[in-house]
């Protein structure tokens, strides 16, 4: 199967069919519900899939016009101007009986207009192309870290979502897009509401009757262990100061603390709640370089969301974008040989 993968700004991975078995393959096999399925609008081309339910990520805008591009780009109408590219959710994607490979029927989709834009080869990934930041080895003595979907990975689509998508008729995608700017979550997670007071608006506002423990698991049914980041923190901690630096609110960390014990190593975190301030506000990012007794040039910083990186690398930081585990490896391993 041939398949390019390339990555949007806020870190959702978006995979591009090379041919019509690789189409057939990737739509049906590989996309799942609530994955985004793109391709242009009354011409061949690739079939291209961004995985937001593998990131547990929401749909953003810019994401969405990104990949977009990518199926215009990859298509024959590559040379034309201005491009309707049809986009909707896997789910909405149907094979008809007996059509070759990449035939589809689809449903409930919508339509963008984007100007076919040739894309970074990141088959390489991202943070290999990283490695010409302007900076050599000796200068990075801390690498601070992430938290959610970095150290461990997080699935949006659970938690309160599917108990409160169906009454706002949204999808769950939709739902947490929209929550990411809401002025009650972003209060919460820079430390000026509390935790009994963000209970009780979650309540209110969707029309819940969850009791303060029912609410706490639910809020907290998100995380999953990344397997070997823990082995690998523990390596680095040889060589390197480990930070961390989260947008998060005292719940998840009480818990996390709790269910991810290897979290615990790492001293003087930067937390939003604590800060007071959120990514990408260059406040926070200062205060993480205080926290491991390093100035910004001398820090690494590590995000998945590429809008985090560069409020990082605004600030005098070297920063990479997180795009797997082994490729996370592969990146430190030549950083340390440069």
């Amino acid at each position: 199967m041939k398949v390019k993968e390339f990555h949007s700004k806020t870190g959702l991975k978006i995979l591009v069919g090379q041919d019509d078995y690789s189409n057939d393959q990737l739509t049906f096999k590989i996309g799942k519900v609530n994955d985004l399925w793109f391709h242009v609008s009354g011409s061949p081309g690739s079939h291209v899939i961004m995985q937001c339910a593998e990131s547990g990520m929401p749909p953003d805008k810019e994401s969405i016009r990104e990949a977009a591009e990518l199926a215009a780009w990859f298509s024959k109408m590559r040379q034309g101007g201005k491009v309707a590219v049809k986009y909707c959710f896997v789910q909405n994607v149907r094979k008809p009986k007996g059509a070759k490979p990449g035939t589809v029927n689809i449903h409930k989709e919508k339509t963008i207009i984007v100007r076919p834009k040739e894309p970074i080869d990141n088959n390489e990934s991202d943070m290999e192309q990283s490695m010409k930041m302007k900076t050599q080895n000796n200068k990075i003595k801390a690498i601070i870290f992430d938290l959610g979907n970095v150290l461990i990975k997080v699935k949006f689509d659970r938690m309160l979502i599917n108990q409160v998508k169906e009454q706002m008729g949204r999808t769950a995608h939709e739902v947490m897009e929209a929550a990411y700017n809401d002025d009650l979550f972003q209060k919460f997670c820079t430390g000026k509401m509390t935790q009994e007071l963000f209970h009780k608006s979650i309540n209110e506002r969707f029309n819940l009757e969850l009791s303060y423990d029912q609410f706490i698991d639910k809020w907290c049914d998100i995380f999953e262990p990344i397997q070997g980041m823990a082995e690998l923190l523990t390596k680095l901690k040889e060589i390197y100061v480990i930070g961390l630096l989260s947008d998060t609110d005292p719940i998840h960390w009480q818990y996390v603390l709790k269910s991810f014990p290897f979290l615990k190593s790492i001293k003087n975190p930067t937390l939003s709640f604590e800060a007071g301030y959120m990514k990408p506000n260059p406040e926070i990012y200062r205060i993480a370089a205080e926290n491991v007794r390093h100035r910004p040039g001398e820090c690494l910083f590590i995000d998945d969301r590429q809008i985090n990186v560069d409020g990082a690398q605004a600030v005098g930081m070297h920063a990479v974008q997180f795009s797997g585990l082994d490729k996370l490896k592969n990146f430190l391993y030549k950083l340390r040989r440069t």
